[in-house]
C-alpha cells in the first residue's frame, strides 16, 4: 500500500482501515518498518486536525520489489508444474 502510493503516503487511519487491523496490530508494526528504515512518517494538517502519514523510504521500496520478486518466482514455479 505504502508502495503504491509513494510519494503521497498514506494515513494511518487509511492504512488501518484497508488492512482491517486494530491499533495494537498496525502500531507496532509501523514502529518495526520505521526502526529498520522502510518508512519514514510525518504529522501533517488536514482539515484542521492532525494526522499521521507514512511513507516508504527507498530502503523500502526495495526490500518491497525483492520480495514481490521473490514472490512471483515462487507462483511462476508452481504453475509450471
Amino acid at each position: 500500500m505504502l508502495d503504491f502510493y509513494g510519494e503521497d503516503g498514506v494515513a494511518y487511519q487509511d492504512i488501518k482501515d484497508a488492512l482491517m487491523l486494530e491499533d495494537g496490530s498496525l502500531g507496532p508494526n509501523l514502529i518495526w518498518l520505521k526502526d529498520h528504515n522502510y518508512v519514514e512518517s510525518k504529522k501533517e494538517m488536514v482539515d484542521e486536525k492532525t494526522i499521521v502519514v507514512y511513507y516508504i523510504t527507498e530502503s523500502g521500496k526495495q526490500t518491497c520489489n525483492s520480495v514481490k520478486h521473490w514472490l512471483d518466482s515462487i507462483f511462476i514455479r508452481k504453475d509450471r508444474k
